[in-house]
């Protein structure tokens, strides 16, 4: 089996070039895109997912400015920062799979779906926070 290949070249699949895997008629996946494959597919659903969580924690903050919920603002900040460290758990791990799965095909793709996806649970995060028990705006 190795005397029909050229010389360099093993009889395993995955050491032969892709022009000539290709030559041969077998399917072949599709390259990965590296920016989704390696570590800028990381750096962004780590950046994005925390920017998140701060966006939903500033304007969580703003509402709760504007009812007069708590003292001042360093009476709020513990749940705030639980609150808006949580919103950046779950986004980061939104983004983080869908620049996975979607990415790989159209990282434009995955830009649109993860900000309407964080732009959603800002929405939600700020909705159902929006007013503690006992407090009218």
């Amino acid at each position: 089996m190795t005397d029909d290949l050229p010389s360099g070249l093993s009889a395993r699949q995955d050491d032969l070039p892709v022009e000539q895997t290709r030559r041969r008629g077998e399917n072949v996946p599709r390259r990965e895109s590296r920016v989704t494959r390696g570590p800028w597919g990381c750096v962004a659903a780590l950046v994005a997912g925390p920017a998140t969580g701060l966006l939903g924690a500033v304007l969580l903050a703003a509402a709760w400015r504007a009812c007069g919920v708590g003292v001042n603002g360093a009476a709020n900040s513990f749940a705030l920062t639980f609150c808006g460290g949580s919103l950046a758990i779950v986004a980061t791990v939104w983004w983080g799979a869908l620049i996975r799965y979607t990415g790989r095909q159209n990282p434009a793709v995955a830009l649109l779906g993860g900000t309407a996806g964080a732009a959603v649970m800002v929405w939600i995060f700020v909705a159902v926070l929006r007013v503690p028990d006992g407090y009218h705006c």
